[in-house]
C-alpha cells in the first residue's frame, strides 16, 4: 500500500532529523497515546526556537484521512532537502525559487505534526478503514462502536455545545455528547492526549502566528470562525460571553461572532494564497471561506487555537485554518500524489504570503502616445518593480537587478524598440542589508523608434524577472493624432503646465509686452491681461515662446494683497498636435484647482460617480465644480474648481453652465507631422474675496447658489493643485479613459507642489512645517476589507498605501499624519500585520501615527475608510537646517489589485503575477530653509488668511478638526519667532507684521499726460493726467518725473501714478 503506516510516518520524521540536524528539530511529544505509541513533529528552520515568529501545521487528526500525514512529511522533506541544496521546489506548473525557500527556512519556524492520531490511523489501514476518532475506550462502557473521542471536537472552544449553541442549532455535526457518535466531544475539554499534544507545541513554542490544521475532504480552506457567522463591528458578540449562551450557530439571526477586522482581513489575504498558488500546480481551484459555512461546529483545533489569545492575551495571536484537501478520505495513489502537490503547493504559498514574501510592479505611466515619442523618448520612473519580504542580500543585491522585458502579450513576442533602464534602488533600510525589508526597483523606459505603435489602441506587457519570480503588467501604446501635454520628467510638475503671480505693472518676462493692469483701476485687468498675453503667444506659431519657456517653477500666494499691493496668478498650458493632414478643431483647455494637495486626481466622466474631479456640461465644453459625493455633511463638498480667460458668471442669478470661455477655444492646425501647438490660461482668482459657491453644493445643482462664500474660503491649504485638462473628443468615446491620472494621461498635466518654510537656527516649533492634503481610498482598499463569503478568485486585494520618498530629507527628521477619521491603532495594526519590513510607525494619539524618516516609508490605509477624507502632513526638522537649504518630499498614492493569472501566451500556457497596481495620484512637499523678517512675515500672510479660511468652515466639516490643528501650529510657529499669533486677524490680506504703522493704501489714477507745467524760470511744477472720467493736477518738482513725463506726453504712453499724503508715490509708464 503506498500511504504510510504510522511506523513508517514516525521513521520518516526520525530520519529527516537525522539528515538535516541545523535545520530540523526532532520534537518527541510528552503524552503516549492509550496504545503506547510516541508520537514527533519537526521544528524546521535556521533560527533558534521562540526567536522568531513560527507556522505550525498539523495532521492525521481524523484516523480516515490518511493523505494528510503523506502532505506534511513530504512537505517538511521537501522544504529541509531544498534548503540544504540551494534550489526551488517545484509542484506541477508552480515553481518556489531558492530565494523564497530561503525565506521561509530562515525568516520563521515551520512546525509539522503529520500524525496526531497514530491509534486510530492504524485502525483505520488495519480494520476500519472509515474509522475517525482516536482509541481511548474510557467512555465506551465496553462497547466497540463508542470506543474514540473525536480530537477535532475535544478542544476547549464552546466545549459545552448545550449551553453555548441555540437549540435549533445543534446537531452531530456541531459535536456529541455520544461516544456513539463520530463527533463525541469527550467528557472534558483537552482530556485526551492528542489534543494534550497538540497544546503542547502552542505552549512551548510561543511564537505560533499561523496555524493550519489539514483534513480531507471537500476542497476548502476554511477559517475562523466555525460556531457562527463572523462580524468586526460589536466586540460583546464573543464566544466568551454567557449572554449570548443558546444563541449561537443559527444562520441570519441576532448573533455573530466578534473578529477585528484586520485579522478577517489577513486571514482572507492567507487562505486566497493558499487557493492561488495550489491552483497554478495543475489548475485544481479551492474555495476559501469561512468555518462556520460548511456547518457550525464546536471544540474545533482550528477555532481554539485562535481563541487562545482572546481568553489570555499574553498568549501570541495565531491565525487559524483547516484545509479539506481531496474529494474522498483515500483517494487512489496516483490522485494522492496529485493532491500532496496541490497541498503543499497552498501550504507553502499560506506562509510565504504571511511572512510577506511577495513582488509585484507599479505603473505610474502606463499609457504612452506616438506624438509623445516622437517629442520625447526618454519617460521617468515610469513604472516601479517591488520585491516585499526579502532581503537585499537573498536577492543578491547591489549587483543582481531583474531582468526587464516589453511584450506584445504574456509569454508573446519581443518589442525591441522599448527597453527599460534601471534608474534607483529604494531600500526600507538601507544600513542592514541582511533584514527583510521592501526593496523598490525605479525605471526610465526609453523609445528607440515608434515602430511598436502599430495601431490606434494597442495593449502590450512589461515584464520583470528575478530569481526564479516573474512579474507582467499592462501597459498602452496609443497611435491616435491627437492633442497633447508633456510632464517631463516629473509627472506631479508637468513642464506644459506654468503658473505665475503678477502686482500691478508687471510683467511675466522681458520679452513680452503685454502689462497687469491695476485691478483697483480697471475692473477686468485680469482678464485683459490673460488674453492679451495669449494672444501674443500664440503670435509665435509653432516656435517657443520665450515668455513661457523662461517662467520658473513658480509658487502662487494665496493672500489678495502683499504689503499692501494686490497679487494676481495666472496659469497657462502649452498644447501639442501631429498631425499630416487633419486639424484638431475647437480644441478647449480646463483649468481646476483642486483646493489642496491631493492623492487621487483620477478622471471619470461618469455621472453620480463617488468623487467627480472632473465635472463639465454635458455638451463638454464647460468645466463645472467637482464633487465630493461621499461627505457625510448636508450637500456636497467641493473638491475643484474651475477658472477662466473670461469673466466669471454672476453664480448669484446664473448656472455655471452658461459660462464663456472662447479665448481657450482654438483650433491646432497640422504641420505635415511636425509639431504645432498653442497656448491657453487663465486667471486663477482664488485668493479673491468676491462671493462665488457655497461651502456645500446641492445635489444636481450648477447654480444660481445661494450662501456663497469667496472661492479663498473654500481653499483647504496654503498651495493647491492645479490640473489642466485637453478636451477634444471628436467621436463618441470619451479620447480619457476612466481612471486615468495626470501621469498616465497626456492629456491631463498638474503642478501638485507645496512649498513650506522653516526658520534657522530657531527652536523646535519653528523647525515644524505642515501641510493639508485630501486623501481618497480607492476601490481596490475598500475590497481589502473583503466580505466574509466564499471565494474563488485569483484576484489578490491589496490595501492602498501613501509612499514617502524623503530623497535629501534630513533623517533625524520626524513626520506625522493626522487624519481625524482614521485610528492610529488600525494603521500601525495593518502595517505590521500585512508585510514584514521595519516597525517604523507609531502612535501619536488616537487619530495621528508618526514615523521616522528614512529613504522611504508605506503606510496603508485601513479599509474600513470610505469617504474622501483630510489630513494634515508634518515635518518636525532637526535644529540643524541652515538658512538656504532646500529639501524635497515626493508623496505617492498606491493602488489596485494583483492577479495570479492563466494565460495562454503565444507560444505556452503559463501562469504570471498579474499587477493592475498604480500610482493613483502624485505631489510634493518641498521645504525651504529661511530666516529672519522675510520667513516671519510670510508665515503671518499665511496665518491670516487661513484664519480667513477658517472663518467659513462649519463645526461639522471633516476639514474642521484639520483645520483647528493646522492653524495651531502655524501659530506655535510664529510664537517661536517672536510674535504674539493672537495679535494676527483674520484677513484675506497681508495684515503685515504686529505693531507695524501701515501707511494708508495710494491712491491710484490712470490715463495719458495731457500737458507738462513749468513755471516762469523753467522749473518744472508737476503734469496733468486725463483718466476717462476727469483730468487731474499733479503736483511734482523732481526732475526725473519731468523728464519721464515729458516723454510719455510725447508717446502717448499709458501713466499710472500712486499718490499719497505726501504726494506723488510712484510713476508707472506703460508704452
Amino acid at each position: 500500500m503506498p500511504y504510510m503506516n504510522v511506523t513508517e510516518v514516525e521513521s520518516a520524521l526520525i530520519g529527516l532529523g537525522a539528515a538535516h540536524p541545523t535545520i530540523c528539530e526532532l520534537i518527541t511529544l510528552p503524552h503516549t497515546t492509550v496504545e503506547g505509541r510516541v508520537t514527533h513533529a519537526v521544528r524546521l528552520g535556521v533560527a533558534a526556537a521562540n526567536t522568531v515568529d513560527a507556522y505550525y501545521l498539523s495532521g492525521g487528526v481524523h484516523a480516515r484521512e490518511w493523505g494528510s500525514c503523506e502532505i506534511l512529511v513530504n512537505l517538511a522533506t521537501d522544504l529541509c532537502d531544498a534548503y540544504a541544496g540551494g534550489t526551488g521546489v517545484g509542484y506541477g506548473g508552480k515553481y518556489f525559487s531558492a530565494a523564497e525557500v530561503k525565506a521561509l527556512m530562515e525568516r520563521i519556524n515551520v512546525i509539522i505534526f503529520p500524525c496526531v492520531n497514530p491509534d486510530g490511523r492504524n485502525y483505520s489501514q488495519t480494520t476500519a478503514a472509515l474509522w475517525r476518532k482516536n482509541r481511548n475506550p474510557a467512555n465506551s462502557g465496553g462497547v466497540a462502536s463508542k470506543i474514540g473521542v473525536d480530537i477535532n471536537r475535544n478542544q476547549d472552544f464552546l466545549w459545552d455545545f448545550n449551553a453555548a449553541f441555540a437549540p435549533a442549532a445543534i446537531n452531530t455535526y456541531v459535536a456529541s455528547s455520544d461516544p456513539g457518535q463520530d463527533t463525541y466531544h469527550g467528557n472534558t475539554p483537552h482530556s485526551e492526549v492528542e489534543t494534550k499534544n497538540i497544546n503542547h507545541i502552542f505552549d512551548t513554542y510561543t511564537r505560533i502566528r499561523w496555524y493550519v490544521d489539514v483534513h480531507s475532504y471537500s476542497e476548502d480552506i476554511l477559517y475562523v470562525w466555525g460556531n457562527d457567522e463572523v462580524q468586526v463591528a460589536d466586540t460583546t458578540r464573543n464566544f466568551q460571553n454567557p449572554a449570548f449562551n443558546h444563541q449561537r450557530g443559527l444562520i441570519g439571526d441576532d448573533y455573530d461572532e466578534y473578529i477585528p477586522g484586520s485579522d478577517l482581513s489577513n486571514l482572507i489575504a492567507l487562505s486566497e494564497a493558499f487557493t492561488r498558488t495550489l491552483g497554478e500546480v495543475r489548475g485544481k481551484y479551492y474555495v476559501a471561506k469561512p468555518s462556520f459555512s460548511l456547518y457550525p461546529t464546536s471544540g474545533t483545533n482550528q477555532d481554539y487555537a485562535y481563541s487562545r489569545h482572546f481568553t489570555n492575551p499574553g498568549l501570541s495571536k495565531a491565525l487559524s485554518f483547516t484545509v479539506e484537501w481531496g474529494t474522498e478520505f483515500q483517494p487512489a495513489w496516483a490522485e494522492m500524489q496529485e493532491i500532496i502537490k496541490d497541498v503543499s503547493s497552498g501550504l507553502m504559498g499560506l506562509g510565504l504570503e504571511a511572512i510577506g514574501i511577495d513582488s509585484f510592479i507599479v505603473t505610474n505611466r502606463d499609457t504612452f502616445s506616438k506624438d509623445g515619442v516622437d517629442s520625447i523618448a526618454d519617460y521617468e520612473e515610469a513604472f516601479y518593480v517591488i520585491y516585499d519580504g526579502f532581503s537585499p542580500t537573498e536577492l543578491g543585491l547591489p549587483a543582481a537587478e531583474p531582468t526587464i522585458r516589453f511584450l506584445s502579450s504574456i509569454g508573446g513576442s519581443l518589442i525591441s524598440t522599448m527597453t527599460a533602464i534601471k534608474t534607483s534602488v529604494v531600500l526600507e533600510n538601507a544600513g542592514a542589508p541582511a533584514t527583510p525589508q521592501r526593496i523598490l526597483f525605479t525605471y526610465r523606459v526609453h523609445f528607440n523608434g515608434t515602430s511598436a505603435f502599430t495601431a490606434e489602441k494597442r495593449d502590450i506587457f512589461v515584464e520583470a524577472a528575478f530569481g526564479g519570480i516573474t512579474d507582467v503588467a499592462l501597459m498602452h501604446l496609443v497611435n491616435q493624432p491627437s492633442p497633447y501635454m508633456l510632464d517631463g520628467p516629473v509627472t506631479w510638475l508637468s513642464t506644459d503646465v506654468r503658473v505665475f503671480q503678477l502686482r500691478p505693472g508687471q510683467k511675466v518676462h522681458g520679452s513680452s509686452s503685454i502689462t497687469l493692469q491695476d485691478p483697483n483701476a480697471v475692473a477686468d485687468a485680469p482678464y485683459n491681461y490673460i488674453q492679451a498675453l495669449l494672444a501674443e503667444l500664440r503670435g509665435y506659431g509653432n516656435a517657443d515662446a520665450p515668455a513661457f519657456e523662461s517662467l520658473s517653477t513658480n509658487e502662487l500666494e494665496l493672500s489678495r494683497t502683499v504689503g499692501g499691493v494686490r497679487v494676481l496668478n495666472f496659469a497657462l498650458a502649452k498644447v501639442r498636435y501631429r498631425a499630416n493632414s487633419q486639424d484638431a478643431v475647437d480644441v478647449r483647455a480646463f483649468f481646476r484647482t483642486f483646493n489642496t494637495m491631493v492623492s487621487d486626481l483620477s478622471y471619470t466622466s461618469a455621472v453620480g460617480a463617488q468623487m467627480e474631479n472632473y465635472r463639465r456640461t454635458s455638451g463638454g465644453t464647460t468645466p463645472l465644480l467637482g464633487i465630493n459625493h461621499f461627505f457625510s455633511g448636508v450637500g456636497n463638498q467641493i473638491v475643484s474648481i474651475p477658472y477662466f480667460a473670461e469673466r466669471r458668471v454672476n453664480t448669484a442669478s446664473q448656472s455655471m453652465t452658461a459660462q464663456p470661455d472662447n479665448t481657450n477655444k482654438q483650433t491646432l492646425v497640422h504641420a505635415g507631422g511636425v509639431e504645432a501647438h498653442t497656448y491657453f490660461g487663465c486667471w486663477l482668482d482664488f485668493n479673491q474675496t468676491e462671493p462665488q459657491f457655497p461651502v456645500n453644493v446641492p445635489s444636481g445643482s450648477d447654480g444660481p447658489f445661494t450662501n456663497r462664500i469667496p472661492i479663498l474660503q473654500l481653499v483647504r491649504g496654503i498651495h493647491q493643485c492645479l490640473v489642466a485638462e485637453i478636451r477634444f473628443q471628436p467621436g463618441a468615446a470619451d479620447p480619457i479613459s476612466n481612471g486615468a491620472t495626470p501621469s498616465s494621461s497626456d492629456r491631463l498635466a498638474q503642478r501638485n507642489l507645496a512649498i513650506l518654510e522653516s526658520d534657522n537656527p530657531g527652536i523646535e516649533s519653528t523647525h515644524r512645517v505642515q501641510h493639508t492634503f485630501l486623501l481618497r481610498p480607492s476601490l481596490s482598499a475598500r475590497g481589502a476589507q473583503l466580505k466574509a463569503v466564499a471565494s474563488t478568485s485569483n484576484q489578490q486585494a491589496r490595501y492602498d498605501e501613501l509612499v514617502f520618498r524623503w530623497n535629501d530629507l534630513p533623517r533625524e527628521t520626524v513626520a506625522n499624519l493626522y487624519l481625524p477619521e482614521w485610528k492610529a491603532d488600525d494603521v500601525i495594526a495593518l502595517a505590521e500585520s500585512l508585510r514584514p519590513g521595519p516597525r517604523i510607525i507609531t502612535k501619536v494619539d488616537t487619530n495621528t501615527v508618526l514615523f521616522t524618516v528614512g529613504d522611504v516609508a508605506y503606510i496603508p490605509i485601513p479599509g474600513e475608510i470610505r469617504d474622501a477624507i483630510p489630513g494634515l502632513l508634518t515635518l518636525q526638522l532637526p535644529l540643524t537646517v541652515r538658512d538656504g537649504q532646500r529639501y524635497s518630499v515626493d508623496v505617492q498614492h498606491h493602488t489596485g489589485l494583483t492577479f495570479w493569472a492563466d494565460v495562454r501566451g503565444e507560444n505556452k500556457r503559463t501562469k504570471v503575477n498579474l499587477s493592475r497596481r498604480r500610482v493613483l495620484g502624485a505631489f510634493e512637499v518641498r521645504v525651504v530653509v529661511g530666516s529672519g523678517e522675510p520667513l516671519l512675515r510670510k508665515l503671518v500672510r499665511n496665518l491670516a488668511v487661513l484664519r480667513y479660511v477658517f472663518q467659513a468652515i462649519p463645526v461639522t466639516d471633516t476639514w474642521h478638526p484639520v483645520f483647528v490643528r493646522y492653524l495651531s501650529q502655524f501659530g506655535d510657529q510664529i510664537a517661536g519667532l517672536g510674535v504674539a499669533p493672537s495679535l494676527i486677524p483674520a484677513s484675506p490680506d497681508d495684515p503685515g507684521l504686529p505693531g507695524e504703522v501701515h501707511p494708508e493704501e495710494p491712491e491710484q489714477l490712470t490715463g495719458k499726460v495731457r500737458e507738462v507745467i513749468f513755471d516762469c524760470f523753467g522749473d518744472f511744477k508737476g503734469f496733468v493726467l486725463e483718466s476717462c472720467s476727469d483730468c487731474h493736477h499733479i503736483r511734482s518738482q523732481e526732475k526725473g518725473i519731468a523728464e519721464v513725463v515729458l516723454r510719455a506726453c510725447r508717446e502717448g504712453c499709458t501713466v499710472t501714478v500712486c499718490l499719497s499724503e505726501h504726494g506723488l508715490h510712484k510713476l508707472i509708464v506703460r508704452c
